[in-house]
């Protein structure tokens, strides 16, 4: 009985993972990244967080557990983002995930920690 159950449970899985994300989707986790945009900033431009090349922010240091709480809720809704543009362009979201990486790096402002293609971390 426990493999059938194992069976359905990783087809289920497989299904959820496979559906489109919806356009509410989209706008509920855009929304979500807009009110928390100015509490990343500012941990950026103190120096705790970071641009890696992959797309998402990461801790450079120790961080308090308000700032792993904003890491792990920004990469969680970045990850769904760059999921999304994947399906629309029919790429990955590790390729979508680098090119915003890109684009971030030539947005952030001066004095943001940012990763290069070596993983070499550097101030902008």
């Amino acid at each position: 009985m426990g493999g059938c159950r194992s069976i359905f449970l990783a087809t289920v899985v497989a299904l959820a993972v496979s559906v489109p994300l919806s356009a509410t989707e989209d706008i509920t986790v855009k929304l979500r990244m807009s009110k928390r945009l100015e509490q990343v900033e500012s941990i950026k431009l103190r120096g705790e967080i970071g641009e890696n090349f992959d797309g998402y922010v990461e801790a450079l240091q120790t961080v308090d557990a308000e700032a792993e709480r904003l890491i792990y809720e920004e990469n969680i809704d970045r990850k769904t983002i760059y999921t999304i543009i994947g399906i629309k362009t029919d790429s990955s979201k590790e390729v979508v995930g680098r090119h915003r990486a890109r684009q971030i790096t030539a947005r952030s402002v001066r004095g943001v920690w940012i990763q290069d293609a070596s993983g070499n971390w550097s101030r902008k």
